[in-house]
């Protein structure tokens, strides 16, 4: 327990005339250091409106992984019927001439493999589209994700061509509806001085 000092103090012994005053001298100090170094980060920190309807978009950008999550399964799948081993990409050409199911997991790889390339493109003109069109750009994605289970299945027919029948290639019209709202918007968003 700190108990105020009843003897005088020179200054060259002791700096602080009683054990309690130091204590709330120090405590002081540190409130005093907190708070600047809260307003200090506060003030650093930023702050992200989004558009109401933004949590739309992050639905369909979920589809997405469950698109992606699917076509890895069954291209693990087909790898199995095939037996192609690892860490073979593709199967051979002799291979595919033998056997229907290599032709069927060379159908499922390039499924995959062709909406990997194309997901950057997607994840950027959604999320720059939504700071404007949280809607459209959710639906657009929504979609996209919708016609490439479409294309899939397509392709998983053993016939490369039917990858684009049935709606399979509908997928490009949420690419184009992407591209033009994510140019608008970032343009906009530029003249605007954001």
């Amino acid at each position: 327990m700190c108990q105020p000092s009843r003897t005088r103090h020179s200054a060259s012994n002791n700096p602080c005339p009683s054990l309690a005053n130091c204590h709330v001298i120090g405590a002081y100090k540190i409130l005093l250091l907190e708070t600047l170094l809260y307003r200090k980060f506060h003030q650093m920190s930023s702050v992200i409106v989004v558009p109401q309807g933004f949590s739309y978009v992050a639905g369909a950008l979920l589809s997405t992984v469950f698109l992606v999550a699917g076509q890895s399964a069954v291209v693990s799948t087909q790898r199995k019927t095939a037996g192609i081993k690892y860490p073979q990409m593709y199967a051979e050409q002799k291979e595919v001439e033998a056997s229907v199911d290599a032709l069927k997991f060379n159908c499922a790889q390039r499924a995959h493999q062709n909406t990997l390339e194309n997901l950057p493109v997607i994840y950027t003109t959604t999320l720059v589209a939504a700071l404007k069109f949280p809607k459209v750009a959710a639906a657009a994605c929504a979609f996209w994700s919708l016609t490439r289970v479409i294309y899939t299945r397509g392709y998983l027919s053993g016939d490369p061509a039917q990858r684009n029948k049935n709606g399979g290639s509908l997928y490009n019209l949420a690419v184009l509806v992407l591209l033009g709202t994510s140019i608008y918007t970032a343009g906009s968003l530029m003249l605007a001085g954001i």
